[in-house]
């Protein structure tokens, strides 16, 4: 049966959508009522109809948005921390589905990415100069320096430990 793929780009998130032959003419009419719902699935409304497609793999772009993951982005990327690290975590999931190695590649560019680098220099500020995370944190608030709340270093802290099951 034909298929045609499309890749697709939804907020910070990039998706590939396949769909088969009797889907596509639809696709062409539905392109701008997409919206994700969730679990690898998308709706895709238009003219009065709906139909679901399903993700069958990561996009290349996936580990490039891995490496360049920003403060901003990972504050807008879910309405609380724990759906933020949900989406990364479906990210890092969607490359191990297709290879371990696409996976490595996923977990290298997470720890590249700004936000990791902003937790590992907390953390190493905190171990140099004897100080609580938290102090670390106050004083690079306090001279107006972008950086992770408490709370976000925390939760990045446990995501690692998940990470690393």
């Amino acid at each position: 049966m034909p298929r045609w793929e499309q890749d697709v780009r939804i907020g910070a998130t990039s998706y590939r959508i396949v769909l088969t032959k009797n889907a596509i003419e639809f696709w062409h009419l539905a392109k701008k009522g997409i919206r994700h719902i969730g679990n690898g699935s998308f709706s895709i409304s238009g003219k009065g109809a709906l139909f679901n497609a399903s993700i069958t793999h990561a996009s290349p772009r996936t580990v490039e948005e891995l490496a360049h993951l920003s403060l901003d982005d990972l504050r807008s990327l879910g309405k609380n921390l724990s759906d933020a690290f949900v989406k990364i975590k479906h990210k890092i999931e969607m490359l191990q589905d297709e290879s371990y190695e696409k996976r490595t590649l996923g977990l290298q560019a997470w720890r590249q990415s700004p936000v990791y680098q902003n937790y590992l220099m907390i953390g190493q500020r905190s171990v140099e100069k004897g100080l609580d995370v938290s102090q670390v944190i106050q004083q690079k608030q306090a001279a107006n320096e972008q950086c992770l709340t408490l709370e976000e270093f925390m939760s990045i802290a446990d995501f690692n430990e998940e990470l690393s099951y």
